[in-house]
């Protein structure tokens, strides 16, 4: 690709230097490589970058968001549903409901490593909307279920369907923005669990004052939304590009600088480079860092299988109505929302604690739990609390996200990290519900204790990477030679050797955030 001087409307700086020689840290308008390729590329001013952000975030943005909103909120209306009469028209009995909350994270699991292969076979958007599209019409024949096995059915179907959000989210993420920049945009689209939740309690709650109507009102809602998530398929088909080079609402200027300021390449090695890299799945798998996320992902998403799945049987059993229990549901939204943007806000404002932020939101979810367990059933405020805090701990899923994003690179290898942490945050989701032991009702003791311990393990175990990933960073800082890499806050470090593709485990110049 050749050097872009003299576009119009762009500021570009007038040197190309190579990275062989020891250079000065990047002055304003500089934009520096940090994959490894062993190049310095001239770049454009920051004005020109911010001003093509604001136009991805306009552009991009607000579909990611409508996907991951519907996404939570379509696989969690069975949480509404079953204090408005879903489990007794269906004859739902025993751990039947348990069951229906991990059927659909077993569609999701199985098909978790198919979705990500086709995933890189396809173009990512257009395979992304087929999926909204048939996962909208599973959620709309909710509607139509009578029994046990009809509602199973539906919900494998609807995990294999939903199993290509996250990743696809992410990895349209990773196209789009710089690592520095991630982080706030995995905030932002995963705001949407909180919205979510606060638009199903208010949703469930106005749909059961409907009387006299053709159908019950837990139908209605699955309808509504199974049919809005269609509609949103078919946009998303329209208006989302698979990746940069296919947007017509950029310009060329536009492109090439969005090349340069996500990558850096000097080769012009597309942002949609997609080959697929046997060498980078062996090596991931072998990686105890790789597992250690995996880990801390299932642990904490225990709590977040409980809380998607029984916060409304647990808040109607401290003695509310239905109608109350689905209004008593809205806080837990305003808790998702505050614990993401702030967590989001602090990891992207101090990138090397993400680890410590994220053992943070651990800590009140962990204190509900305790709050759960330990309190008198008198305590109907106090109890609700503690089901509130319990929304913290899910909400340190994008920092895992953004982990993800800006700790492993390479094609493969991202695809590969994704769909193993997907398949952890699958297993905790199914272990979540089974947990909620039907000899146990109303209390369900055992899995309230069971939730502060796995969570408590998991804050352990981000101790652990942290202080790997800092050695690590140090040990490469002791064996350093010369040479220029970037790390996420700008500042110059050294770059050994140049591939097609490097990963962070071969390109020793690349620096881990924890």
């Amino acid at each position: 690709m050749s050097e872009p001087s003299n576009m119009p409307g762009f500021a570009p700086t007038k040197t190309r230097r190579n990275s062989l020689t020891k250079l000065p840290s990047p002055t304003v308008g500089d934009m520096v490589s940090d994959s490894g390729t062993g190049q310095i590329e001239s770049y454009y001013d920051e004005a020109s970058i911010r001003a093509l952000t604001r136009k991805i975030d306009r552009r991009i943005l607000p579909l990611m968001c409508a996907i991951y909103f519907l996404q939570y909120l379509d696989k969690t209306l069975l949480n509404y549903a079953s204090v408005m009469g879903l489990n007794t028209d269906t004859k739902l009995v025993g751990n039947e409901y348990a069951l229906l909350g991990t059927g659909f994270y077993i569609g999701y699991l199985v098909w978790e490593p198919p979705t990500n292969y086709l995933m890189q076979r396809l173009p990512l958007a257009k395979y992304l909307s087929g999926n909204i599209v048939v996962w909208g019409a599973m959620v709309a024949l909710h509607a139509c279920a009578k029994n046990f096995a009809g509602l199973m059915t539906l919900r494998v179907l609807l995990g294999v369907f939903e199993s290509c959000v996250a990743p696809s989210l992410v990895l349209i993420t990773g196209q789009w923005y710089t690592r520095a920049e991630q982080s706030r945009r995995l905030g932002i689209w995963y705001l949407q669990i909180g919205i979510a939740q606060m638009l199903g309690s208010l949703m469930s709650w106005g749909l059961q004052h409907l009387h006299g109507a053709a159908l019950k009102n837990y139908q209605i809602l699955f309808l509504l939304f199974g049919l809005l998530t269609i509609v949103l398929g078919i946009t998303v088909y329209i208006f989302l590009p698979s990746s940069p080079a296919d947007a017509k609402w950029l310009t060329t200027e536009e492109r090439e600088m969005l090349l340069f300021h996500v990558q850096g390449d000097t080769k012009g090695k597309s942002v949609s480079d997609r080959q697929w890299r046997w060498s980078q799945v062996s090596t991931t798998l072998r990686e105890p860092t790789t597992w250690l996320v995996i880990l801390i992902t299932a642990l904490t998403m225990i709590d977040n299988g409980a809380v998607s799945n029984f916060s409304s049987i647990i808040i109607k059993s401290f003695g509310f109505s239905g109608i109350q229990t689905t209004l008593l549901n809205f806080p837990n939204g305003v808790v998702t929302i505050f614990a993401t943007f702030f967590s989001t806000f602090l990891a992207a404002s101090f990138p090397r604690l993400r680890l410590t932020i994220l053992t943070a939101l651990l800590i009140p979810s962990i204190i509900g739990g305790i709050m759960l367990v330990t309190l008198p059933t008198t305590a109907k405020g106090a109890l609700l609390v503690g089901v509130y805090l319990l929304n913290s701990a899910p909400a340190g899923l994008p920092l895992i996200y953004g982990l993800m994003a800006a700790n492993f690179t390479g094609y493969t290898r991202k695809a590969t990290i994704n769909a193993l942490v997907l398949m952890g945050f699958c297993l905790g989701n199914i272990i979540g519900p089974q947990s909620f032991v039907p000899a146990q009702a109303p209390a369900y003791r055992g899995a309230k204790i069971g939730i502060v311990v796995t969570l408590a393990a998991a804050g352990g175990l981000c101790m652990v990477l942290r202080w790997m990933w800092k050695k690590e960073n140090e040990r490469r800082e002791e064996g350093s030679g010369t040479g220029v890499v970037v790390e996420l806050s700008g500042k110059a470090g050294s770059v050994e050797r140049e591939e097609d593709e490097i990963t962070d485990l071969d390109n020793k110049a690349f620096r881990y955030v924890y």
